[in-house]
C-alpha cells in the first residue's frame, strides 16, 4: 500500500481515483530511478578522479625513475673518469673500493 498524503484531500471522481492509483504505483519506480541516476553520476566522478590520480602517480614515478637512471649514468661516467686519472698501481685499490675487478 502507498499513501499520497495525510488524507486531507482524497479523489472523489473515478478518473481522480484512477490517476491517484497510477500515481501511487509510478512514484516508487520514479523515485528509485532518480536516486539511481544521482548515485551513478557520483560513482562516475569518483572513478574518473581515481583514474586521474593513478595516472598522475604513474607519471611522477616515471620521472623519478628517469632521474635515477640519469644519476646512475652520471655516476658511472665519474667512475670511468676516476679510473682514467688514477695511476695504474692505485687503480686496483680503487677498483676494490668501487667493487670493480
Amino acid at each position: 500500500m502507498s499513501t499520497v498524503g495525510y488524507g486531507d484531500f482524497s479523489p472523489v471522481t473515478h478518473i481522480g481515483k484512477i490517476l491517484s492509483i497510477i500515481y501511487g504505483f509510478m512514484w516508487a519506480p520514479l523515485f528509485i530511478a532518480m536516486i539511481w541516476i544521482i548515485l551513478q553520476s557520483k560513482f562516475q566522478k569518483l572513478v574518473k578522479h581515481s583514474i586521474h590520480s593513478y595516472h598522475q602517480e604513474v607519471k611522477e614515478a616515471e620521472k623519478i625513475a628517469q632521474t635515477m637512471k640519469e644519476e646512475t649514468e652520471t655516476q658511472q661516467e665519474i667512475i670511468k673518469e676516476l679510473e682514467e686519472t688514477i695511476p695504474t698501481k692505485k687503480q686496483s685499490r680503487w677498483k676494490k673500493l668501487l667493487k670493480r675487478k
